[in-house]
């Protein structure tokens, strides 16, 4: 049973298996400025993009602001945890439970544990991991204007902007993304080098990428 909780940003989450939280407990603070530029970013009535939403942290902040939400996740378990913070936390958005790839595919073999999503190109013993067959989405069409993205995927960033990037020119959203490396992060700036993004590096793995007017 589910009974302990803790809160960052507002945001409920309950404990168990939650890395999110064990980075939190173990730092006193997690991804601070990568959720104080997200929230700043956030428009009442506007859609958000949680990619990669893990258990929800970002897209329960941002349904708590009001926005239309929609939380990617492809790892069942994960999306049944996001059903049970949105509970906890009164708030109504959208779980998909799919992949964002730009891959000709319908579904794709993804190994994980408890604590994180692993990519199925990464490099690992396998066996040490469970697996999951999950829906891969490869186009995405939404009406309404996004106020904000984030990414976080697992080295598969550059693939999902590919996805959105229709979206992205359209309404030039703010984002948060994960980027690991610097050849990563590179690829990232490389891919949204025609718009006119300005980048910094935060919390050690993300960038968040905005546009200056």
């Amino acid at each position: 049973m589910l009974l302990d909780y803790t809160e960052i940003q507002t945001v409920k989450l309950y404990n168990e298996f939650d890395s999110v939280v064990l980075s939190y407990d173990r730092n006193g603070s997690f991804e601070q400025q990568s959720l104080e530029f997200f929230k700043n970013s956030l428009k009442e009535n506007e859609v958000c993009l949680d990619i990669g939403s893990y258990t929800g942290l970002y897209a329960i902040l941002a349904a708590k602001h009001g926005c239309n939400v929609f939380a990617f996740e492809p790892i069942k378990k994960h999306c049944d945890r996001i059903r049970k913070n949105v509970e906890l936390n009164n708030v109504k958005l959208n779980i998909v439970n799919s992949a964002i790839l730009d891959e000709d595919v319908s579904t794709k073999r993804m190994y994980f544990t408890n604590k994180s999503i692993m990519n199925s190109a990464a490099r690992f013993e396998k066996s040490n991991f469970e697996f999951e067959d999950v829906s891969v989405v490869n186009r995405i069409d939404i009406t309404n204007k996004i106020c904000s993205i984030k990414i976080d995927v697992e080295n598969s960033e550059v693939s999902v902007l590919s996805v959105l990037m229709h979206l992205i020119e359209r309404d030039q959203p703010n984002m948060v993304i994960e980027a690991l490396s610097t050849k990563q992060e590179d690829q990232i700036k490389q891919k949204l080098s025609h718009l006119n993004y300005t980048f910094e590096c935060v919390d050690k793995y993300n960038l968040i990428a905005y546009i200056k007017y």
